[in-house]
């Protein structure tokens, strides 16, 4: 299932300024771009929005004071962590 998002506002990842980023429960991060009445193609963004590959099911996106992405994730062994 798809689990909403945000619109990127941050500076860490300057190429997805704008970008909304979301998620589904199988574990990818996606991102899509509505730009001059075109939509992207949707992307798997999880190198970039977690480099380490950590992501297990995201329920949850939020951003922090300066626009860079949270994501609560719920790990298969029933801990929650951000």
């Amino acid at each position: 299932s798809i689990t909403g998002g945000v619109v990127y506002r941050g500076c860490a990842i300057p190429d997805l300024r704008g970008t909304y980023i979301f998620g589904d429960w199988g574990g990818k991060v996606w991102s899509l771009r509505y730009e001059n009445g075109v939509v992207s193609p949707y992307e798997d963004r999880r190198p970039e929005v977690s480099p380490a590959g950590q992501i297990g099911t995201p329920v949850h996106f939020g951003e922090d004071y300066y626009g860079e992405i949270l994501i609560a994730d719920w790990q298969f062994n029933n801990a929650g962590e951000i």
